[in-house]
């Protein structure tokens, strides 16, 4: 130990005695340790650090697909999801869930949040307890039962002040009155904080009133133990074969695709961040090869002072710790301030990341950040580069006669020739390295440059969205609701600097769509599952030109295009192209 403490005040002593070595080794050092550092941390929170459920590999989502469409991700009805209940044994249990808008009124500010509809088993399902009250009941989906409601831990704390007494209290919810049964615990979040539900009532219902075409729930279950993702998807395919025969007028075309949760959470973004995990680590290489080069032309100038320790007995082994002594301790201080490098672009990462509704995908930005895990990892990636770009000036040391600079009087020793020789190599490995990360930096440029450059159909600049939720209690029917949007959008479009203001049902690039199957006058039906049919929005009349949307061919809506109106749709290029690619379509 006290060779250690006598090791570590050399080595202070000798970075002290090279500042400008020093200086830009940890420089070099905290660059390559700092990147390495935030990316982990995306990479802990995206991919390795498991959700706040119990047993998370075991929970999965049953998606419908649509090959007619091009849909993988498909809501279900939920009389399917009772079928399912019922027909398989591959599952512990099944739960329906629904994303809902809610205006939260009393003891404060009006406000809209998000929430869900769920099946009464949906937490036992997850395995999460509430730490107050309890959860659903199941005669709490009968109607007329189904007034209740669990809040969020975080809703809780900033709406009612963690007040205990909330459990068996009454709130608002879209202008009907909810009791509440259950606080979730901190730290529940289903989905991320970048769609965070608040609160979740139960759906109620009576199963002879559903609807087979209503697809508007997402279904999530629990394998049995010992049940693999391939074994469920394969009882799914026989249970929907029997259901079609059962109902042969309903979703004949439908398939169905079983998928973990935790692998459908990060869809798309596993390979985007293991990607750059691998970057950030070649750059760390090119980092180690770096101060290895600096190390072995500090090591030449102290040539002569290894030789003196070796004369006074000092042997390689010695000579070589007080080198990795050195090495370590840049390392670690340039860990430290590497710490600090991600810590900074941690905080303005997830700045852009902060939620703005449920279009991001990155699940979990509020666990991005330095924590323990990331500590950790940190010191060993410190640890472990300082002993990497020590092994060249090592094998100088044992490749060389430490007492030839005494012998030889200064002249050029065959160390220094052989040190030259490998530093000469480690500049080919850098040039290598640096070539494949150029290569992929280029690669990456260039695709972003075409993503940014790709037409959307619209012009985004200037353009100015809010989201408008009208409680069905309060407008139910269609009339209500567009003279309240036509009230709206009169008074948005007088205030001062709006140049057009417009209405759609959903924004575009947002993932959330709508389908519909069409007829085409004088063409015959086509068979099924080879419908016609297309993606479509619901606008006013001012919404393409507020979006910046050329007409290519025929008219704009107009203000007497309505109800009592023959009806009329605007297309875009893909649709005419598809299924009038040798007619004009206007007019058919």
């Amino acid at each position: 130990m006290g060779e250690l403490w006598q090791d570590l005040k050399f080595g202070c002593r000798i970075l002290i005695r090279y500042p400008r070595f020093a200086t830009v080794a940890i420089l070099m050092l905290a660059i390559g340790i700092g990147s390495n550092a935030a990316i982990f941390s995306v990479m802990n929170a995206v991919l390795l650090r498991p959700l706040p459920i119990s047993n998370p590999d075991r929970v999965v989502l049953i998606w419908e697909t649509d090959p007619n469409r091009g849909v993988q991700r498909g809501t279900v009805a939920l009389p399917e999801v009772l079928d399912w209940r019922e027909q398989t044994h591959v599952f512990d249990e099944l739960s329906a869930y629904r994303t809902l808008f809610f205006t939260l009124t009393g003891n404060s500010e009006p406000e809209q949040i998000y929430g869900g509809q769920v099946s009464a088993n949906f937490f036992h399902l997850l395995g999460v307890n509430p730490i107050l009250g309890r959860g659903f009941l199941t005669e709490e989906q009968q109607p007329g039962n189904e007034q209740v409601t669990i809040l969020s831990y975080g809703l809780w704390q900033r709406r009612y002040g963690a007040n205990r007494a909330i459990i068996g209290s009454a709130i608002a919810l879209n202008g009907r009155s909810y009791v509440v049964v259950g606080v979730t615990p901190p730290g529940f979040s289903l989905f991320g904080s970048t769609r965070d539900d608040q609160l979740w009532v139960p759906f109620a219902y009576q199963r002879a009133d559903l609807d087979r075409l209503d697809h508007e729930v997402t279904v999530f279950a629990r394998l049995k133990d010992g049940i693999p993702v391939a074994e469920a998807q394969a009882e799914m395919a026989v249970v929907l074969a029997r259901l079609k025969q059962e109902y042969p007028n309903f979703d004949q075309r439908n398939g169905v695709r079983v998928v973990r949760f935790e692998d459908d959470l990060v869809r798309g973004l596993g390979p985007a961040v293991i990607l750059l995990m691998i970057a950030v680590a070649l750059l760390l290489l090119i980092v180690c090869a770096n101060v290895a080069n600096l190390t072995l032309a500090r090591n030449a100038v102290r040539e002569r002072e290894m030789a003196i320790r070796a004369a006074v007995g000092a042997g390689a082994g010695r000579i070589f710790r007080q080198i990795l002594t050195e090495s370590l301790l840049l390392a670690l201080i340039g860990g430290g301030l590497g710490i600090l490098f991600a810590y900074v672009g941690l905080t303005v990462l997830r700045a852009e990341l902060a939620p703005e509704g449920v279009y991001r995908s990155i699940r979990h930005p509020d666990w991005i950040g330095i924590d323990g895990t990331v500590l950790w990892f940190t010191l060993g990636v410190s640890l472990l580069t300082g002993v990497v770009f020590a092994m060249a000036p090592a094998f100088q040391i044992f490749r060389a006669a430490l007492h030839d600079p005494l012998k030889e009087g200064g002249r050029g020793s065959s160390g220094g020739r052989r040190s030259r020789l490998l530093r000469s190599a480690l500049v080919v490995c850098e040039v290598a390295v640096s070539l494949i990360l150029l290569v992929g930096a280029g690669l990456l440029s260039r695709s972003l440059v075409a993503l940014l450059s790709e037409d959307m159909g619209f012009n985004p600049a200037h353009l100015l969205t809010m989201q408008v939720w009208l409680p069905q209690w309060r407008y139910a029917s269609g009339g209500p609701v567009a003279s309240f949007y036509d009230q709206l959008l009169t008074q948005v479009n007088q205030l001062p600097g709006v140049k057009s203001a417009s209405a759609v049902n959903f924004l575009p690039l947002t993932g959330w769509v709508d389908y519909c199957n069409f007829d085409i006058a004088g063409r015959a039906r086509p068979p099924s599952g080879q419908e016609f049919t297309s993606q479509f929005r619901v606008v006013d009349q001012r919404y393409l030109a507020t979006m910046g949307v050329p007409i290519k061919k025929g008219r704009d809506f107009q203000s007497y295009d309505g109800p009592n109106t023959a009806g009329v749709a605007i297309i875009n290029e893909a649709l005419a192209r598809r299924y009038w690619p040798t007619e004009d379509p206007i007019g058919k």
